[in-house]
């Protein structure tokens, strides 16, 4: 029989591609979202998915959503948590990023595969919260001892049209608004 891998965010950027991946691969595949009756969540269970209800901030459902699972691939949104203040989404981050981290190890998950980014703040010296919140994560699945794969996807050419819209000037022209001083590695979502 074929393994289980359960996919947190399988609705999402990252976590839709992979389910589609998984299932191309011959894996049975569990994917949780937070509205599985949504159209992307029906989408999935179409193409041969099982959806399951989950959200990181409900334990019991992140337990059910792993159990009997070989493996896990999961992302947390700092983003999404962002609606509060920085301090608070990135301590929510870590919490919600350790709290899977401590499933995946009482259920002995074999694999897990995070979503992570780089130490900024070890790195330079300044604190980049929507990468350290990962990077604590990160390092936390090591000290845990969950066998793990970490993925560091870049920025997204997708963020241009949603968070990074050029802006309309007075001459009618569009400018990008994004801080880059060089180049940037980038691709897009389905590539992920």
């Amino acid at each position: 029989m074929a393994r289980l891998i359960t996919v947190f965010g399988a609705t999402g950027a990252q976590g839709g591609p992979i389910v589609h991946s998984l299932l191309e691969g011959g894996f049975r595949v569990r994917g949780v979202s937070r509205n599985p009756d949504s159209d992307k969540a029906k989408a999935l269970i179409a193409a041969g998915a099982e959806v399951v209800k989950g959200d990181l901030e409900n334990i019991p459902s992140v337990e059910a959503a792993v159990k009997g699972a070989y493996g896990v691939f999961y992302v947390t949104n700092f983003w999404e948590l962002f609606g509060r203040d920085e301090k608070a989404a990135y301590d929510k981050e870590i919490e919600q990023g350790k709290a899977v981290a401590d499933v995946c190890k009482r259920e002995g998950v074999k694999h897990v595969v995070f979503s992570a980014l780089d130490a900024v703040k070890e790195k330079i010296g300044t604190l980049c919260p929507h990468y350290d919140s990962k990077a604590v994560v990160d390092k936390y699945l090591d000290e845990i001892g969950v066998p793990k794969t970490s993925v560091c996807y870049p920025f997204y050419f997708e963020n241009f049209i949603s968070m990074l819209p050029p802006q309309k000037q007075d001459d009618g022209s569009y400018v990008f608004t994004a801080c880059m001083d060089g180049p940037m590695n980038a691709i897009s979502v389905p590539d992920g």
